[in-house]
């Protein structure tokens, strides 16, 4: 069942990780710890997530057959360590991402990819980095080692984006119901 209701144009769409409370205590503590205020707009602690696959305006009669996707879909759980804080110059963010490429993540993306077609054709086709923005417009750069954070992700969430005057607000659409056990 798709929650919300779904205006008549069409919806900014995004499948996401989104941390738990402890993760995402850490996340904020990131920001604090590197006054990132400072250097450019932190991103409100309940917009953090690990953006899987960007599907950009997908029109609202095909939102359905996403969420019917989204809910059958199941994968193996996994662990994402954060281990370090980087900085992409052109888009000017500063992240928070594991030291080393992460292979079940990137595996997971290409599987949510391959395995429906409308996602096939409507996904950003960029080498998936799997990062957590911490802030967006940043001044300058920040570039650190960390104490690890580990992520467990368990759930993958279709999310709508939704513009407003007070910022980005992300509002649920359908979720990844039970997943199988990692071995």
């Amino acid at each position: 069942m798709i929650q919300g209701s779904l205006p008549d144009k069409p919806q900014r769409l995004f499948i996401a990780a989104f941390p738990d409370d402890q993760v995402r205590s850490a996340l904020v503590n990131l920001q604090k710890h590197y006054e990132l205020n400072r250097v450019g707009r932190c991103i409100k602690a309940e917009n953090l997530h690990i953006t899987l696959q960007f599907l950009g305006n997908i029109d609202i009669e095909r939102i359905p057959e996403i969420a019917n996707f989204i809910q059958q879909f199941k994968f193996d759980a996994l662990t994402l360590p954060l281990s370090q804080v980087g900085f992409f110059p052109r888009s000017r963010v500063i992240w928070a991402g594991s030291d080393k490429e992460c292979s079940e993540l990137a595996s997971l993306a290409t599987k949510l990819r391959e395995c429906n077609p409308l996602i096939l054709m409507r996904t950003d086709s960029r080498r998936f980095k799997a990062h957590v923005t911490l802030a967006r417009d940043a001044k300058k750069r920040v570039s650190a080692t960390i104490e690890p954070i580990f992520w467990r992700i368990e759930k993958c969430c279709l999310m709508r984006s939704i513009t407003t005057h007070q910022g980005v607000r992300y509002e649920l659409i359908a979720q990844s119901e039970g997943l199988k056990a990692a071995d």
